[in-house]
């Protein structure tokens, strides 16, 4: 199992944007990892003036591989939708389709495979989208940065396991 953590220090938040940020970062990743499927034991999330942080506490270190049910043309359709749906699910022979009736229309599907990922990868991502993200009621740029944050981000301390 894994923990995750992230802090970012920098100048001082005002009071009323620290629980706009804590919203932000406890809807973040609430809504990400549910939609990656991956659990977790406890998510704590914490501010003050100077800092704006999560923990997140018993990660697994992979998240498993599944079986998607991805659905094509109807069974009734032209040859060349068919042969576009195989194509774009890289599907070589057309035994490995399977009908079913959805409604009152039967349908092709493909069961797809999704391989394990390492869930470093995937908060490696989350991290940036993050900080690309954050929504703030307020927000300005500093120096000659580009990027845009409540006040001047000091230091960003982030690790994962």
């Amino acid at each position: 199992m894994s923990e995750y953590f992230i802090e970012i220090y920098g100048e001082e938040i005002p009071s009323r944007s620290q629980i706009s940020g804590e919203i932000f970062l406890s809807d973040f990743f609430s809504e990400h990892l549910a939609k990656k499927k991956i659990s977790f034991k406890e998510m704590h999330i914490f501010s003050n003036s100077k800092r704006i942080g999560c923990s997140i506490t018993e990660i697994p270190n992979i998240s498993k591989g599944e079986t998607q049910l991805v659905r094509g043309p109807s069974v009734g359709s032209k040859e060349k939708a068919v042969l576009g749906f195989m194509n774009s699910q890289k599907i070589k022979n057309r035994k490995l389709l399977k009908t079913k009736i959805v409604g009152e229309k039967e349908y092709f599907f493909f069961e797809k495979k999704v391989r394990s990922i390492n869930n470093f990868n995937i908060f490696r991502e989350l991290t940036v989208n993050l900080l690309n993200n954050f929504k703030w009621k307020t927000s300005m740029k500093w120096s000659n940065y580009s990027e845009k944050w409540i006040r001047p981000i000091k230091n960003i301390v982030c690790f994962f396991d």
